[in-house]
Parts: C-alpha cells; structure tokens; sequence
C-alpha cells in the first residue's frame, strides 16, 4: 500500500518489477485506486508492507495517533515513511570528493529568524517540542512500531518502522 501517491513513481516502479500495489490518496486526480482521507479511511485489507513519503506533516500533528493505531491494525510487516526535517538553511551544497558524495547545509546563526513552515505542511520534523525526532520514535513505539533504520538525506528522514505484534 502506497500512501499518497506523489508523482507516481514507486507505484509504478514497484509494478514494474512485479509487486502488487496499492495506492490511497486524496487526490482524485492522481489517479490512486483508492481515492480517500488517511484520517478518516476505513482499511479493508491488510498489507504487508504500507509506505508514506511525505504525507504525516500534511495532516495535523493530532492525527497522527489515530493514523498510526489504524496503520497498525492492517500492517502486516512494515511501515516505511520520509518526514522534512524543519531547519533553516541558507543554501545547501552536494557534492563528490575521491568517490564520495557529500552534502554540507548551512544553518542559520541562532539570532536569525526560524523559517516559516510549508504552506501546506502542518508540522515537521523538530518544529516544536512535540514533534522532535525522539518524541516521534517513541509515538510511533506507543503505536507498536518499532524502529528498524532511518536514515537523513539532505532535508528529509527516511524511517522504516517494524510492526510490533
């Protein structure tokens, strides 16, 4: 199951390479085979492996819970989300020394203004105290996943989460 379906890609590349796949989104648009609100969707089936890329900060942090509790009574195996990290950047740079890709953020200075969120995100990752990357661990141990790997790629976590049974 892919939440929010985005461009389309991982759908279309995972059937691409045989998996069966199942898209939600709120967008109609889009196209998903599932046109619906994660916070007030009903899931009929269980899937083995649920994905999230960027679609929690959309959704007001109060939800959260309510997702991950009914995320957790129809996944089988694994949640695997990306979450934007909140900072504020003045530029960031990527690049390749002897082989190695590298990629350097530069922060602002304490003094300086904190940037304002996306427009349509809610929340990010450590935009407030309740929504610090430990906090957001623990959430989502409370709600019996627990955290296998993640991993930070210039502004965005990517978190697979294990289902506890």
């Amino acid at each position: 199951m892919e939440i929010g379906l985005g461009s389309g890609f991982t759908a279309n590349y995972l059937r691409n390479k045989n998996y069966t796949v199942t898209t939600l989104d709120i967008d109609n648009e889009k196209k998903p085979d599932i046109v619906a609100n994660i916070v007030d969707y009903e899931m009929k089936s269980n899937y083995d492996i649920i994905l999230a890329f960027e679609v929690f900060e959309h959704l007001p942090f109060k939800y959260l819970k309510t997702v991950l509790q009914m995320l957790h009574s129809h996944c089988n195996r694994y949640l695997i989300i990306s979450l934007p990290e909140y900072l504020s950047c003045f530029f960031s740079l990527e690049f390749e020394l002897f082989g190695v890709k590298k990629t350097a953020s530069f922060r602002r200075p304490s003094f300086y203004k904190m940037k304002q969120l996306s427009p349509n995100h809610h929340w990010e990752v450590n935009s407030n105290s309740e929504t610090k990357l430990k906090k957001l661990i623990e959430i989502f141990h409370n709600y019996s996943f627990k955290n296998v790997e993640q991993s930070l790629y210039q502004d965005r976590y990517f978190i697979a989460l294990e289902r506890i049974p």
